[in-house]
């Protein structure tokens, strides 16, 4: 394509003539000076290709981790599985500015990458050697460490069957090839949205008639991990000393990916998860009782209240106390 041979700083050029046909050149630099630093890294060898794809070893799954480092925290995180290398590494080049990326070649080494790096979103091919997408969507939606996670499944069939079938099995999105890469933003964009609402859904605890987008991939596993866990911590709530690192074991998973788990589907790590709802529960008090803030700071939890005022600060913008003057002053 054009924007192809644009990245290897080429030109493409078409002469026509009326009944003669037309002639089209390409025009590419030998060579690799002209390219900068930023431009090539993106390039894999066969040899490390290989190495990825294999069964992963401590000593490799520790290189594989490496490649966290140097990545922006603040930024979601992409796993792309996609077996046409020139594909995956043009996507990544154009999303690698919004999002963190990882490549995986085959579905096998991307179920790998997705129990590693426990990515925000799985974009995958459908059609690939081992093991196809929907395949792997469906390994993906059956084990409860990673069931939570979005999918958009990428495809050559544009047929209303195939679609069905992908979105009965748990993705989140069906984007047909070809596609453009702000309409793939846009639908990762969309999905990181909703899930944002479900989050703020999540600790607040509201309820709505209908499950948002998101939720309506969720396994019901997991659906039933978040009510388990909002009710051990609201029973919980005056206890300070109180922490839902045993609520792993009780669900089956490790401690490890309990966290990571809960921290895909809130937001939040397990200790800053019972403070964001430990913060909501006194609002609550503030509005419907008559208590001090001394009172309410005890009664959902916190050890003294000047810590409690600290924590609703950082939260509300105001303290405690001024917004319990500005409440009951209405």
């Amino acid at each position: 394509s054009k924007e192809i041979i644009s990245l290897h700083h080429g030109l493409v050029k078409a002469e026509s003539e009326a009944q003669q046909g037309a002639v089209f050149t390409v025009e590419l630099l030998l060579g690799k000076e002209h390219y900068k630093p930023s431009e090539v890294d993106f390039y894999v060898g066969d040899g490390e290709a290989e190495a990825v794809g294999s069964d992963l070893s401590s000593a490799e799954t520790q290189e594989v981790v490496n490649e966290e480092e140097g990545m922006d925290a603040s930024l979601p995180t992409v796993l792309l599985v996609e077996d046409n290398k020139d594909l995956g590494n043009l996507l990544k080049l154009q999303l690698e500015d919004r999002y963190n990326i990882y490549l995986a070649a085959n579905g096998v080494e991307g179920l790998k990458k997705v129990h590693l790096y426990h990515p925000d979103i799985v974009v995958t091919d459908q059609m690939m050697p081992e093991m196809s997408g929907t395949e792997m969507l469906q390994r993906i939606r059956q084990d409860f460490q990673i069931s939570h996670i979005p999918v958009i499944i990428l495809t050559a069939k544009n047929d209303d069957e195939a679609k069905t079938k992908a979105i009965s099995m748990g993705a989140n999105a069906y984007i047909t090839k070809p596609f453009s890469k702000d309409y793939l933003i846009a639908r990762i964009e969309q999905l990181l949205g909703e899930r944002k609402l479900f989050r703020e859904r999540v600790w607040t605890h509201t309820e709505e008639a209908q499950p948002d987008n998101y939720e309506q991939y969720l396994v019901k596993k997991d659906i039933q991990l978040l009510e388990k866990i909002h009710q051990v911590i609201e029973e919980n709530l005056d206890n300070s000393d109180f922490n839902i690192d045993t609520i792993a074991a009780n669900v089956g998973l490790s401690r490890s990916a309990f966290f990571k788990k809960l921290k895909s589907l809130t937001g939040l790590a397990p200790v800053d998860l019972v403070k964001e709802i430990r913060l909501n529960k006194s609002i609550e008090l503030i509005k419907n009782t008559d208590m001090s803030i001394s009172e309410i700071a005890f009664a959902v939890g916190f050890k003294d209240s000047g810590y409690y005022s600290k924590c609703f600060r950082k939260k509300y913008d105001q303290t405690p106390r001024e917004y319990m003057n500005e409440w009951r002053k209405v």
